[in-house]
């Protein structure tokens, strides 16, 4: 698990390689703009409490959401 301390007293939380690895595993496919992080509980007994939006790009590789995977 990876942890990030964001400068601002804040913990990250970095489920990326986690849920790259369900999505595999499971032939899950998603759009870009969709929260993926709920393959974390539906998968695992993991609940993402301190993660940042995350998504998936073009590949359905999970990336961080920001406002252009958003599509704002």
């Amino acid at each position: 698990m990876n942890v990030y301390y964001n400068g601002g007293e804040e913990f990250i939380v970095d489920y990326r390689e986690d849920i790259g690895k369900i999505i595999k595993e499971n032939d899950l496919s998603f759009e870009t703009g969709d929260d993926v992080r709920s393959v974390l509980y539906e998968y695992t007994p993991i609940v993402p409490v301190y993660s940042p939006e995350i998504t998936v790009d073009e590949n359905n590789n999970p990336i961080f959401m920001t406002n252009r995977s958003k599509g704002d």
